[in-house]
């Protein structure tokens, strides 16, 4: 993860934090990802099946979301 643009409250979806250092568990954040390899994606809106994701560490799920840009 490069960036957390913005924490979200998972409720209300309210901007919480700007510039946020850190994402707590359960939390909701607009971030940018950088990969070690290229991945083809397509944002959300354009098609949903490829507009998800989902990051895994040891074989276990860490995080989800969609593509926005």
């Amino acid at each position: 993860m490069e960036k957390i643009h913005r924490r979200f409250d998972p409720a209300s979806i309210e901007v919480v934090e700007s510039n946020a250092k850190i994402i707590k568990p359960a939390e909701v954040a607009e971030v940018d990802i950088r990969l070690e390899k290229p991945v083809a994606v397509d944002r959300f809106s354009d098609i949903p099946e490829l507009g998800r994701f989902v990051l895994e560490h040891a074989g276990h799920p860490v995080a989800g979301g969609i593509i926005i840009s």
